[in-house]
């Protein structure tokens, strides 16, 4: 008899609020650029080129003060990219809806000097061109919007398959890919997109070593990558265990047909005997008239009796075998018997810790001698054998051994 597990009730609703979760993260910034990053960014290259004057790539520079260089990169990060942004944070909204140019230049003009200048300064973007660099946003771009796109898409899928009720690993494994999908591609964007920067900072704007370049380059970086990351994973891991754990097994199978009692036999009728011809009789002579009789007087009429019914007829449920041996019931048709474990629940209560507070009910048919059962437990009813279906009634005739959760106990039904 094959079984399947279901999503139950809390694993639909945390898998439902983790995707909802990882939706609400293209609300969150990716990149940040402000005052405080610009600043940031100042401090930490005038830190490097006073310290490594001689790493630094630009010799007119190299002999300069501090508080000059600090002027100087401060008035070369806004010519290039903070004087014309009103643009403070980035987050996947954003970059789904706008182009590199756009962020890069925010407001301005896209056929003005400046943009002009920056597109043609093969100089300063040796190794990291802007038109790399766009091809990369581009690229970005189109993967989020399919990302959170494909999400929604998971979101129907999850919600469809618990409310038609489907095996638990169609969800569970939807989900998992979707998961690992989100994972991997903000992982390896973060991952990329910082080597990227730190390349392009120890390449083209100061000779130093790549740990310089990966803290230079941090500060653009906000809190939407790793969030991302952590719901990709959590929803991941989540979605596996989904897999392996799920609602009570149920039945796959129809239930089985209701049991119909077989008809009695009919008695056989012998054959009507032929009647012999019956000799004549000779006419009977005309007797003389009878004197008449007085008429006999009526006697009173006596009083009726009602009609008593006959007594009713009831089914027995008994304890035969187990921790309650020996309790037993007449069972009328108007009443029903509770087995199970509570004692304000149960009216045949069997203290056993594989039987459910409320584990079956009975009721007495009485125009078939048969027996009405309706399985509740968690464990199990097994009727001769055959495990009932959960919460569906099913009739057995009289003789009938129910075995309850493992077969510890049993009861005998007529």
């Amino acid at each position: 008899m094959s079984e399947k597990k279901r999503l139950a009730g809390w694993q639909f609703g945390v898998l439902l609020g983790v995707l909802i979760l990882f939706i609400c993260t293209m609300f969150i910034p990716l990149f940040r650029w402000n005052d405080k990053v610009v600043d940031k960014y100042i401090e930490f290259t005038t830190e490097i080129v006073t310290q490594n004057p001689e790493e630094f790539v630009y010799d007119s520079l190299e002999n300069i003060n501090s508080e000059a260089f600090k002027k100087e990169l401060n008035d070369y990060f806004k010519y290039y990219t903070y004087a014309d942004s009103t643009i403070k944070s980035v987050n996947a909204v954003y970059i789904m809806t706008h182009s590199f140019s756009q962020y890069w230049f925010g407001k301005s003009n896209l056929d003005s000097e400046k943009v002009q200048n920056f597109l043609d300064d093969d100089k300063f973007f040796e190794s990291y061109s802007p038109k790399k660099i766009s091809d990369n946003w581009n690229t970005f771009r189109i993967l989020l919007i399919v990302i959170y796109v494909l999400g929604l898409v998971v979101i129907i899928m999850t919600i469809l398959g618990f409310c038609l009720k489907w095996p638990n690993v169609v969800p569970a494994i939807i989900n998992t890919i979707y998961g690992l999908l989100g994972l991997v591609m903000f992982l390896i964007y973060r991952i990329t997109i910082g080597n990227g920067l730190s390349q392009f900072i120890i390449k083209d704007f100061v000779e130093i070593d790549k740990d310089y370049g990966k803290n230079w380059a941090s500060p653009l970086f906000s809190s939407g990558f790793i969030i991302a990351i952590i719901v990709a994973a959590i929803l991941l891991v989540f979605s596996i265990i989904c897999m392996f754990v799920g609602k009570r097994a149920y039945n796959v199978l129809t239930p089985p047909e209701r049991f119909t009692p077989p008809e009695p036999p009919q008695p056989i009728i012998p054959p009507t005997p032929v009647i012999p011809p019956q000799p004549i009789v000779p006419p009977t002579p005309v007797t003389p008239p009878q004197p008449v009789v007085p008429p006999t007087p009526v006697t009173p009429p006596q009083p009726v009796f009602p009609i008593q019914p006959p007594p009713q007829s009831v089914g027995r449920v008994k304890c035969t075998k187990g921790d309650a041996v020996g309790q037993g019931f007449k069972l009328p048709e108007s009443k029903k018997v509770i087995v199970g474990k509570s004692p304000t629940k149960a009216n045949l209560v069997i203290n056993n810790k594989n039987v459910s507070n409320v584990h079956c009910s009975i009721r007495y048919n009485a125009a078939h001698n048969s027996y009405i059962i309706k399985d509740h437990s968690t464990n199990g009813t097994y009727a001769n054998g055959v495990k009932l279906p959960i919460d569906q009634p099913v009739e057995y005739p009289a003789g009938t051994v129910l075995s309850l959760a493992d077969g510890t106990n049993q009861i005998t039904l007529g």
